[in-house]
């Protein structure tokens, strides 16, 4: 990978299907490729995680499952709420 560039081998099945989205978007192939990875890419939960991580490594501190599920539930649904 040089200056931004990025080359990725995929199987003809994934290059069709890109081809028929990013043709369905009106987008170059590079240009609907390039947004689905930066719009799937979420910088802030991914370091959010990391920093969950590092706390447990330091700490031993878990949280339990059932109890962070619901939170994520309820932020979904705040989210879908606010649109």
């Amino acid at each position: 990978m040089a200056d931004g560039e990025l080359r990725l081998n995929l199987d003809d099945e994934t290059v069709r299907r890109l081809q028929i989205a990013a043709r369905a978007s009106g987008r170059s192939v590079d240009g609907f490729v390039a947004d689905l990875i930066s719009d799937r890419l979420d910088v802030d939960r991914f370091s959010e995680a990391l920093v969950a991580l590092e706390e447990f490594d330091r700490s031993g501190v878990s949280y339990d499952a059932a109890t962070e599920l619901e939170a994520f539930r309820a932020r979904v649904a705040a989210r879908i709420s606010a649109v």
